[in-house]
């Protein structure tokens, strides 16, 4: 049985695109890269990362990610690496319309299905 660390640090983040192709320019830059990104985060304490189309959007057209932190030195490490990221690919993130909203939070009760 694999042992579950609880994330002590969550950031949650909604990017919102004024059309489909833009979105889909941006999916298509994470299915390539996305492992890369991940596997450098997780060196320096990232748990999880969830990538998610918002399928309930009416009229819009969204992305959600969610970044599970092991605690604060690992999100500020991630941090740099985040910003890293998008500093390589500006240029094609120039391309894109988003809007993108940040959210953080600290955990303080996380309840884990048998099933899980």
């Amino acid at each position: 049985m694999v042992e579950i660390i609880s994330a002590k640090l969550i950031s949650y983040v909604k990017v919102d695109f004024s059309t489909e192709a833009e979105m889909e320019l941006y999916i298509n830059m994470f299915e390539k890269e996305g492992e890369n990104f991940y596997n450098e985060l997780k060196k320096v304490g990232l748990l999880r990362w969830r990538f998610n189309r918002v399928w309930n959007k009416t009229g819009g057209y969204e992305i959600s990610q969610m970044f599970e932190y092991k605690d604060e030195k690992a999100f500020k490490n991630c941090q740099i690496i985040v910003d890293e990221f998008y500093d390589k690919y500006k240029k094609d993130f120039s391309l894109i319309n988003a809007k993108i909203v940040s959210s953080r939070a600290i955990t303080l009760l996380d309840y884990v299905s048998e099933d899980y």
